[in-house]
């Protein structure tokens, strides 16, 4: 049990009616859980107590948007030229969105092209050199296994989708996953739209995930 997996075997187990020591659901979980944190397009989502993220510097970027939510507390950050910045010189602006915001801007961090009459900024080369170090992600149902502290805090509305996903995964195995219907008159076949996910995650599941998509800076 990996303390990515957004929900428990007997979990799981509960809401398959099957037995809790079937050895496919821990693989599932771990595949569902997986799917879930690519479409919502976070680094992780469990809990880091010290977890490090190189994110880059766009043009005129006064909030800085990090991976993990929630942030719990920021240790250090550290600009593209080696300069740590203090406390008092970025504002943790919202710890669920994960925004560190500096009323002076963000340093950009892609090329910068010459030109006859003024310099030009290369969109698209923006490379990730300001490092910032901190504590954020939920503590989930494989971190809290064994009960105290800490305290699960993962939404249930994330472990309801991993559970669903699981589900799918469960009931349609060896079958494609991405095929949503088919039929044998005049064969049609009809395939899913997430096709990034290959149908991992049920299409009616996603809509509940796209609250925990992160933000394009």
């Amino acid at each position: 049990m990996a303390d990515s997996d957004l929900t428990l075997p007997a979990t799981a187990a509960d809401a398959l009616g099957v037995d809790a020591s079937d050895p496919k659901l821990p693989r599932l979980i771990g595949v569902a859980s997986e799917a879930i944190r690519r479409y919502v397009d976070r680094p992780q989502l469990h809990f880091a107590a010290s977890f490090v993220e190189k994110l880059p510097g766009y043009a005129e970027q006064v909030r800085l948007r990090l991976g993990l939510m929630p942030v719990i507390s920021v240790a250090s950050v550290v600009l593209p030229d080696g300069s740590a910045l203090g406390p008092s010189d970025y504002v943790l602006e919202d710890l669920n969105a994960g925004t560190l915001y500096r009323s002076v801007g963000w340093p950009y961090t892609g090329l910068v092209r010459a030109g006859l009459l003024y310099d030009a900024l290369a969109v698209g080369t923006e490379a990730k050199t300001i490092v910032v170090t901190y504590s954020g992600g939920w503590v989930t149902p494989a971190q809290n296994a064994g009960g105290g502290s800490p305290a699960r805090t993962l939404p249930f509305d994330l472990e309801e989708a991993c559970l669903q996903a699981v589900s799918s995964l469960y009931r349609s195995q060896g079958k494609d996953q991405s095929v949503a219907s088919e039929s044998l008159g005049d064969y049609s076949v009809a395939y899913r739209g997430q096709m990034a996910l290959a149908g991992m995650v049920p299409d009616s599941v996603l809509a509940q995930l796209d609250r925990y998509r992160r933000l394009i800076p």
